[in-house]
């Protein structure tokens, strides 16, 4: 048995970096949030960071380059994964991600899961991006200012 101070001296190891991001990342609303860069247009994130095939309840936060909002990842109800840029169509805004889809905190927009738009002042959808997976990286197109 390990006594209480054993225990306490051991923490510090445990609560080393790479530990505390993944507390972090497991307790964020949507599980992961991960940084990617553009390479030619693309984006590619490794599956392993992705919602598993069945779970259409969590997303990924993938933050592009230097980009304020983010791009949600998740898994539709098919079980394909989709891209929503998380920048409001209305006034540029970052929308959050909510049960039933997302919501724009500056003037109310809200947006069903696949972006389009549920209750305005927004008229367009969210941008949208088709994600093509494979055993072990997850790519879709992106440009700039998209």
């Amino acid at each position: 048995m390990i006594t209480r101070k054993e225990f306490l001296q051991g923490i510090p190891a445990i609560l080393s970096t790479s530990f505390l991001v993944a507390l972090v990342n497991a307790c964020s609303p949507g599980g992961v949030v991960l940084r990617a860069s553009s390479q030619e247009g693309k984006v590619i994130i490794p599956t392993a960071s992705l919602p598993p095939s069945g779970d259409t309840g969590t997303y990924t936060r993938v933050y592009i380059d230097n980009q304020t909002n983010p791009v949600f990842v998740y898994r539709d109800a098919k079980g394909s994964l989709t891209a929503v840029l998380g920048t409001c169509t209305h006034k540029g805004c970052g929308v959050k991600k909510t049960p039933s889809g997302f919501e724009c905190p500056c003037h109310g927009s809200e947006y069903s899961l696949h972006g389009e738009v549920t209750r305005g002042p927004a008229s367009q959808s969210l941008r949208t991006y088709a994600v093509l997976e494979n055993r072990e990286t997850a790519e879709f197109e992106y440009g700039e200012g998209q």
